[in-house]
């Protein structure tokens, strides 16, 4: 797919799927217009907002969330059922998941606090934009396309949302709660590791992404 078409695509023209009733050219691109100015007005938001770099905290719980894994592996061929080694290191992982996710809900408070009408959540940011928009908004971010001059405003904020690594710290939460789960259950652990092996993948999606976002910034001159 060319640069061309990418921007055709985030610009919200409809020339290759039609223009749905009796909708003109001109009143899709109008509509598409709303939109993009919609999603601006709100991306204008973020970037007011006193955002930091929060990769760091970021990489922290994917480092704990990786560990309690590990952990979990060892535990569960080393110590037999029951026992009190393995209850105490499931309050452990439990506590750790806490704390996690914890610091993500301060985060956002905090965010709140400073700025109640602002959108924290990239999802949020996008929401006036069709399911497609949100696609080529997701592919200029991930390197995958270059976004339209007009239409950076709204990438850029989406970025930094994303690089702030909120859903890192969810995802290593989650994913540590039922790691303590799996360590405290008898008979049925192998259900609940298997639920947390597929949080622990979630993790590490949403870990890329914030690399991707941390990227983009770059390239786009707002991180260094």
């Amino acid at each position: 797919m060319t640069a061309e078409h990418e921007a055709t695509v985030e610009r919200g023209a409809t020339s290759e799927h039609g223009v749905p009733g009796g909708q003109t050219n001109t009143d899709a691109v109008d509509a598409a217009s709303v939109r993009w100015a919609a999603a601006a007005s709100l991306a204008d938001q973020v970037l007011a907002l006193p955002l930091g770099r929060d990769g760091l905290r970021g990489a922290g719980a994917v480092v704990l969330a990786t560990t309690a894994v590990l952990g979990l592996v060892g535990v569960m061929l080393a110590l037999p059922v029951p026992s009190v080694a393995r209850m105490l290191t499931a309050v452990v992982f439990l506590v750790l998941a806490l704390v996690i996710v914890a610091v993500r809900l301060f985060h956002v408070l905090a965010l709140r606090r400073s700025n109640r009408a602002a959108p924290v959540d990239a999802d949020v940011v996008m929401a006036p934009l069709t399911p497609r928009e949100r696609q080529a908004v997701h592919r200029a971010v991930n390197g995958r396309a270059d976004a339209p001059d007009d239409r950076a405003t709204v990438v850029d904020a989406v970025a930094i949302l994303r690089a702030e690594g909120r859903d890192v710290r969810f995802q290593a939460g989650a994913t540590m709660a039922f790691a303590s789960s799996t360590v405290g259950m008898g008979g049925i652990w192998p259900i609940w590791a298997g639920v947390t092996v597929l949080w622990f993948v979630l993790l590490l999606v949403a870990w890329r992404d914030l690399r991707l976002a941390e990227r983009y910034l770059c390239r786009r001159g707002l991180r260094s």
